[in-house]
């Protein structure tokens, strides 16, 4: 559908031009070229309307103009491939970009992660993170000893199946809460 809309567009932009000579259809092709990267389209799409469309113009045209008509239809075609080259660059340049913002983000955030971490892990009290559910999912040096266990023993396991060395009713109590009331 939409190879059939510009190659429908690009006929009518190729048939003005090689009617009137307006330049204005050669910006129109631009513009088309940048059309065809923003939805995604290659440039053997236009590359293909041109040729459908320069052989419906040629037979409407007296043998002495085709020659005339041939290269002014070629030009209108470099003009949108030009286009879309410029607009492929800029598009590919503006992934390089956004791509180039993600990897800093994801830096600064496994530094943050990294710095949070060793907080954590040198806090003088035992801290065991334990989600809705149940499970731990952080616990910190001394938070895992006092379980008598190592942290990577401790994450993910059920806080329950640990064995808590102290009474917990209070965070059967809190657990609760959090799965009911989402406190």
């Amino acid at each position: 559908m939409l190879r059939q809309a510009i190659s429908a567009e690009f006929a009518a932009l190729l048939r003005a031009y090689l009617r009137t000579g307006d330049e204005a259809e050669l910006y129109q092709a631009s513009r088309l070229g940048r059309q065809l990267v923003e939805e995604g389209i290659g440039p053997e799409v236009l590359v293909a309307a041109h040729g459908e469309a320069l052989q419906e113009a040629l037979r409407q045209l007296s043998p002495e103009r085709i020659p005339s008509a041939m290269l002014k239809s070629y030009a209108l075609l470099l003009e949108a491939v030009m286009a879309y080259g410029i607009a492929y660059r800029d598009h590919v340049e503006a992934e390089r970009q956004r791509h180039e913002q993600a990897r800093l983000y994801a830096e600064r955030l496994a530094a943050q992660q990294e710095e949070l971490r060793a907080v954590i892990d040198h806090m003088p009290d035992g801290l065991v993170l334990v989600d809705g559910e149940g499970r731990v999912r952080l616990v910190n040096r001394i938070g895992a000893r006092v379980l008598g266990r190592e942290p990577h023993e401790v994450v993910g396991a059920p806080l329950a199946a640990l064995g808590l060395p102290f009474a917990d009713e209070a965070l059967h109590e809190a657990q609760r809460r959090v799965q009911e009331k989402g406190e």
